[in-house]
């Protein structure tokens, strides 16, 4: 299943490594969950992490990125989605287009607009759908 992430849930997820991190990361490894990336998603990443959004050690988050990565499909994203979400938000719909991704995860559903007609699911149904894998 092709899935854009959030990168603050990608941050959340290394910052408390709860079950369902676990669980996620597992899937990811798996296959069975395949985020769908691309160049300018890695450096707003890479942003956040060096402006210290998580207090982790490097190597978690180098180990962290590299099977991201690797497990990951990168695509070069030619969208230009704007709509009526916030500019933030567009690199995911623009990622989720391009790549042809079931669903967004993002806690920031009131951002993203309906009627731009992408399946959003929240951090609490990712690990709903995460439980029952």
């Amino acid at each position: 299943m092709k899935i854009v992430l959030d990168n603050r849930i990608i941050l959340n997820y290394i910052k408390y490594k709860d079950k369902y991190s676990k669980k996620l990361v597992y899937l990811i490894y798996k296959k069975k969950i395949i985020p769908i990336i691309s160049e300018k998603f890695i450096t707003n990443l890479l942003e956040l992490f060096n402006q210290g959004f998580i207090s982790t050690n490097k190597s978690q988050i180098n180990d962290f990125l590299y099977l991201y990565v690797q497990r990951s499909i990168l695509i070069d994203s030619k969208s230009n989605i704007k709509g009526k979400t916030s500019k933030d938000n567009e690199i995911y719909l623009n990622l989720a287009v391009d790549g042809k991704a079931q669903f967004i995860v993002t806690n920031r559903l009131k951002d993203f607009d309906k009627a731009d007609g992408y399946k959003l699911i929240n951090v609490i149904e990712l690990k709903n759908f995460v439980t029952n894998i």
